[in-house]
C-alpha cells in the first residue's frame, strides 16, 4: 500500500514518491493499493474528495485504505464519538462514490475503542488491523467480527528499501484476490 496523502492539505501529500511507487510496482506486476492518513479535525467527505484528486486515477488494483489511529487526532479530536463516527461514515461515502468500493480501514483495537467506542458501524468494511507481536494473533478492534490484514511490527528490513518497512501478513482465509477491485 502506497500513501497518496495525509488530510485535505496538498502540501502534505506524497506527490513524486506515491507517483514513482505507484508506477514502479505497475511496471513490476506487483499489486498496489493507494491510502489516505485521514485526520479527525478534518472534515470527512473533502478529505476522501482530496484523496481521489491526490491519487489522480493511481488507486492500484487493491482496495484503497483509510488509516484512522491515534495520530488521527494530530488537529483536533474531531469532537464526540459520534461526531466522528458521522464524519468518517462520510469520508467512507465519498470515497465509495469516487471509487466505487468501501475503502479498506486500517486501524487498532485502542484508537477505534477510544475514538469511536467500538462502534459496528463500518463492520461491512474490510479490516486491516496493527496489532503488534506474532503474525496472525490479532487484538481485534470492537465493531468488527474479522480483520483481513494484519501490520504485526513497523521495523522489518527488506533488501533494496533503506531504513525500516511494515511487515504485515494477510489473515487466512483472506487472499490478495480477495483485496483485489
Amino acid at each position: 500500500f502506497n500513501r497518496a496523502c495525509y488530510g485535505t492539505n496538498p502540501a502534505d501529500d506524497d506527490g513524486a514518491s506515491f507517483v514513482h511507487n505507484h508506477d514502479a510496482l505497475k511496471r513490476l506486476g506487483i499489486p498496489m493499493g493507494a491510502y489516505q492518513f485521514y485526520l479527525f479535525g478534518q472534515d470527512g467527505a473533502a478529505q476522501a474528495k482530496h484523496f481521489l484528486e491526490a491519487a489522480d486515477g493511481r488507486y492500484g488494483t487493491l482496495f484503497p485504505v483509510v488509516d484512522v489511529e491515534e495520530e488521527s487526532a494530530a488537529q483536533g479530536s474531531g469532537g464526540t464519538i459520534e461526531e466522528r463516527i458521522a464524519n468518517l461514515a462520510a469520508y467512507s461515502a465519498a470515497a465509495e462514490k469516487g471509487l466505487g468500493c468501501k475503502p479498506i480501514i486500517y486501524t487498532n483495537s485502542d484508537s477505534w475503542s477510544t475514538y469511536f467506542g467500538d462502534t459496528d458501524g463500518f463492520s461491512g468494511h474490510r479490516l486491516w488491523v496493527a496489532s503488534w507481536g506474532s503474525p496472525g494473533k490479532i487484538a481485534l478492534p470492537g465493531g468488527f467480527k474479522s480483520a483481513q490484514l494484519q501490520q504485526y511490527a513497523d521495523d522489518g528490513c527488506i533488501d533494496g528499501f533503506d531504513g525500516n518497512v511494515d511487515l504485515d501478513c494477510l489473515l487466512g482465509p483472506t487472499t490478495i484476490a480477495d483485496l483485489t477491485r
